[in-house]
């Protein structure tokens, strides 16, 4: 009889010997998952941690000291700002109405005052009106039909930069406001701050005359984002590539609020700080800087809209001072703004208006709100250093698309910025 029991034993004994083989291999085979896998959580496939270490704002270090570190799509780029050496557009956008008579001999005043003020090298300056056109149900603008009926679409500044061919156009129309236009403009629609026409006047005094037109609305940044479209349509830029822009509303009033907006054909609200940018960046590509400030109605001391405003010259101290004639102030609408775009305002009554002004435009000589576009399409800021200095994310945001990152930083346009932006591409 033969027995199998050795080889049974033997068998038994293998088997054990595999199955704590393998147990072993097992228990192995776990570890190195959860170390592969530990890696892989934070980033990095070599079990590298350094991924996992943050900045204050909670963004992987290694993204932010290496664009080739294991973050898809991210990038590091320096770019370096020399505002000095660029060219400064100043638009006024000018309140047309009838009302602005109350203020008119300080505007005139004012305005000259500007002729002569020290402005950066390549500086020039445009004017152009706040009435606005009229804006169908679904949004599209009609060029042709002014949102109020006593506004003429020949009016010097209506959609358009004033210039000589504009204003000899409307008096040619309207030959009983030629006395309006006393002073003959200059045939360009943008000019140097102290150029002179073949009459020795001022290009900028002559392009701020006014002729009485009750426009029944004056709303100055809708106004000016439709001028931008229609510059669009037409296929124009509105400022020159690099330039520094400040665009500066005078106006007796602010911009209306549900008084306006809830009637046919009017926008429903005024545009937002996002909104400018997009629209200023849509039509003029490439600029350098952009600041919105005022001549405008300020209130009195102690009202919340003065908190973080930058105010030049006195600040009303009463009801009575604030007031400038019958026309509504609309709770301040346009002082949010600027106090976005870190502008400065100066009170549209004040008898030293002349002063303010000047001073007001030597603002214009800093830096609001920084344009910055990247060589690739952005689709998050992950950090900005400017001059080695982390600046709050706060400040910046994403626009157009990922083309455009718009910079809220003060600075003086004679101070070079170098500027690094941290970001994460946009792969679609």
């Amino acid at each position: 009889m033969i027995t199998n029991f050795p080889f049974t034993s033997s068998l038994a004994t293998v088997d054990k010997s595999f199955e704590e083989v393998r147990m072993r291999l097992k228990f192995i085979f776990i570890l190195m998952s959860a170390f592969i896998l530990s890696g892989c959580e934070s980033g990095d496939s070599s079990g590298n941690n350094s991924l996992l270490e943050e900045d204050e704002n909670g963004v992987p270090l290694s993204c932010l000291e290496d664009a080739n570190a294991p973050c898809p799509g991210a990038k590091k780029e320096s770019i370096r700002k020399t505002f000095g050496a660029v060219p400064t557009d100043i638009l006024f956008v000018l309140d047309e109405s009838c009302s602005m008579s109350t203020i008119a001999n300080n505007m005139k005043l004012g305005f000259e005052s500007l002729e002569s003020g020290q402005y950066p090298a390549n500086t020039l300056m445009g004017v152009t009106y706040m009435s606005p056109v009229m804006q169908s149900g679904n949004g599209e603008l009609d060029f042709s039909t002014p949102y109020h009926n006593k506004v003429d679409t020949l009016l010097p500044g209506h959609m358009k930069l004033v210039n000589e061919t504009h204003i000899a156009d409307y008096v040619a129309a309207y030959p009983e406001y030629a006395g309006d236009f006393s002073k003959e403009a200059c045939s360009n629609s943008w000019f140097e701050p102290t150029e002179t026409n073949a009459s020795g006047d001022s290009c900028l005094s002559a392009a701020v005359q006014l002729a009485p037109i009750c426009t029944g609305i004056e709303a100055g940044v809708v106004s000016l984002l439709q001028m931008l479209e229609k510059y669009n349509q037409e296929g124009e830029r509105l400022f020159r590539p690099g330039a520094n822009v400040s665009i500066i509303l005078v106006s007796d009033t602010h911009e209306p609020g549900a008084g306006y907006w809830g009637r046919n054909g009017a926008p429903e609200r005024m545009a937002n700080f996002e909104e400018i940018i997009y629209a200023v960046s849509r039509n003029s590509r490439g600029i350098s800087s952009l600041k919105v400030g005022g001549i405008l109605p300020v209130p009195k001391k102690g009202h919340p809209e003065l908190e973080g405003l930058k105010v030049i010259g006195d600040i009303p101290q009463t009801d009575a001072e604030a007031k400038i004639n019958g026309e509504g102030f609309w709770d301040y609408s346009y002082l949010p703004l600027i106090k976005t775009f870190q502008g400065a305002v100066s009170h549209a009554k004040s008898s030293d208006w002349t002063a303010m002004a000047e001073s007001l435009v030597e603002d214009a000589k800093t830096t609001g709100t920084i344009l910055l576009e990247p060589k690739s399409k952005a689709k998050k800021v992950l950090k900005i250093t400017v001059n080695g200095e982390v600046v709050d994310p706060s400040t910046y945001f994403i626009a157009f698309g990922g083309e455009v990152i718009s910079l809220r930083y003060s600075s003086p346009t004679d101070v070079d910025l170098d500027i690094q932006i941290f970001y994460e591409e946009s792969l679609d």
